[in-house]
């Protein structure tokens, strides 16, 4: 299996999700690398069929490490702010 550029339809729900971001607060936007990575585990979704971080890292031949994959995950920044009914 090997995990190259994101498929088109991939980048278009990124963007989208970038654009949605960037409308709810004009002052916040996914950074290039939160763009690419967010790409890189949904195509990997896909692919693998699973979401697990050591099936990501096969999937993309060694060009991503598990450790780096979920450490991306664990320090987002984004603030979330759930709400309950």
């Amino acid at each position: 299996m090997i995990i190259g550029k994101p498929a088109p339809f991939v980048r278009a729900f990124i963007e989208a999700v970038d654009a949605a971001i960037r409308a709810h607060q004009p002052h916040h936007a996914m950074s290039v690398t939160q763009r690419t990575w967010l790409a890189f585990c949904v195509t990997a979704v896909l692919v693998t069929n699973s979401i697990c971080w050591a099936r990501f890292e096969r999937a993309s031949l060694g060009t991503y490490s598990m450790a780096a994959l979920s450490w991306m995950f664990r320090r987002n920044s984004a603030k979330v702010t759930l709400r309950g009914k």
